[in-house]
């Protein structure tokens, strides 16, 4: 996807829509601060909606303290929202205990699994923005988590948002990390005053 100044708009979403369709996860890259996350909330996310997705954003933290909690945080958000307050309650505390499950990981994948096994009606596309910093779980979690969403069967559709440098190289294009190979890299298209090309309002 060569970069031009015409913008994503249309044309680029709508070819972005039409890749996923064939593979259904990848990264979209860009230098940080160019207007990545203005681009999925105002652009993409309503553009997979209109296909008939759900969708499910996840902001990813930055601070590697953070990363696990943060990704745990809008998986748990997005079944609590979908869920029955009984059924919800049941899968967080089955044995009444409100610290279950216990260490981040857990949780992450507690939650990630609650939200691919619920029953749904139309496909589920999520989209981790600022993706690259996963790699800050350490390998252990980042190969945890790349296993539970390569077996995620109701989550169709999987989106990273990066920014380019050395920890998005190292999390998909180094030979030892889990995620190498796990997607494509895409670059969006950036203007010429160096910030993502976006559709135009009135259209």
């Amino acid at each position: 996807m060569a970069n031009d100044d015409s913008g994503p708009g249309v044309d680029f979403t709508e070819r972005l829509l039409l890749m996923l369709d064939i593979t259904p996860h990848t990264a979209l890259a860009s230098p940080h601060g160019a207007g990545k996350t203005t681009y999925a909330l105002r652009q993409l996310l309503p553009r997979l909606q209109q296909r008939g997705f759900e969708t499910l954003y996840v902001p990813v933290a930055a601070d590697s303290d953070e990363v696990a909690e943060s990704i745990a945080s809008a998986f748990r958000e997005h079944a609590v929202a979908h869920l029955p307050e009984e059924t919800w309650l049941r899968l967080a505390w089955p044995n009444s205990a409100p610290e279950y499950p216990g260490d981040e990981r857990t949780r992450v994948l507690f939650w990630l699994n609650a939200v691919s096994e619920m029953p749904r009606d139309q496909q589920l596309a999520v989209i981790f923005d600022d993706a690259e910093h996963i790699q800050k779980m350490g390998s252990t979690a980042v190969a945890a988590l790349r296993s539970a969403l390569q077996t995620a069967y109701h989550i169709t559709t999987q989106i990273f948002l990066v920014s380019r440098g050395e920890l998005c190289s190292r999390m998909f294009e180094n030979c030892d990390e889990p995620f190498y190979c796990y997607c494509g890299i895409y670059e969006l298209p950036m203007n010429s005053d160096g910030f993502l090309a976006f559709e135009k309002e009135s259209r």
